[in-house]
């Protein structure tokens, strides 16, 4: 989703103030434009959380996260070989099955590894909402996700037409640009992380990528 976009829809959920919040049995306009954007913000962040804390200098519990979490974006289906992989038994001990971003965006805050990484970049959600996609989409084929590392805004499409999925979603996992004031640093890396506003989507620097739609 473009800068632009969000900003857009920024100003719309400003302009219809809190009658658009959840109360209403029927869903408002403004009510699922809330919780698209909060999706794309939610991604955004985990995103960050990696380029922040994989690196040195982080605590064990930050960098394990990261490291879980950078597996998690880099495989959209399973890895065949996942069995046989040390890594995936370092950051997944006791898994039965291969790690996917599935995973991911279909766990609850807590539940299993996924819901434990989850609660460890939000260990304050404030009303955030929890699994990112519905599990029952994700179960029943309705949406599927990609990565593209070649880009920092992302985007819902239809799929390929011999796709069972109804929904891709596009997700930006741009390689980090080099940390310095020209382009990102730590501290607005770790302020995105640590945003909760609800009427903020998108970081201040467009460097940290908006992710999808």
């Amino acid at each position: 989703m473009s800068r632009r976009l969000i900003l857009k829809y920024e100003n719309y959920l400003a302009s219809v103030g809190d009658s658009n919040r959840d109360g209403d049995f029927t869903p408002t306009t403004g009510q699922i434009i809330r919780r698209m954007l909060q999706q794309v913000k939610v991604i955004s962040i985990l995103i960050t959380y990696i380029w922040r804390y994989n690196q040195p200098g982080s605590t064990d519990e930050q960098l394990l996260t990261a490291q879980r979490l950078q597996y998690y974006f880099r495989h959209t289906v399973p890895d065949p070989q996942w069995d046989k992989n040390p890594e995936v038994k370092r950051l997944f001990p006791g898994v039965t099955e291969p790690p996917v971003l599935e995973d991911l965006m279909g766990a609850e805050l807590g539940e299993g590894i996924p819901g434990e990484v989850l609660s460890t970049v939000f260990a304050h959600p404030i009303n955030y909402e929890f699994p990112i996609f519905e599990k029952i989409a994700i179960e029943h084929k309705m949406v599927s996700f990609e990565i593209d590392t070649g880009i920092f805004n992302g985007w819902i499409t239809d799929p390929d037409p011999n796709s069972p999925h109804m929904l891709t979603v596009v997700i930006a996992f741009p390689p980090r640009p080099a940390l310095g004031d020209a382009t990102v640093t730590n501290t607005e890396l770790e302020n995105w992380i640590n945003d909760r506003s609800l009427n903020k989507f998108m970081s201040d620097n467009p460097y940290i990528p908006t992710c999808s739609s």
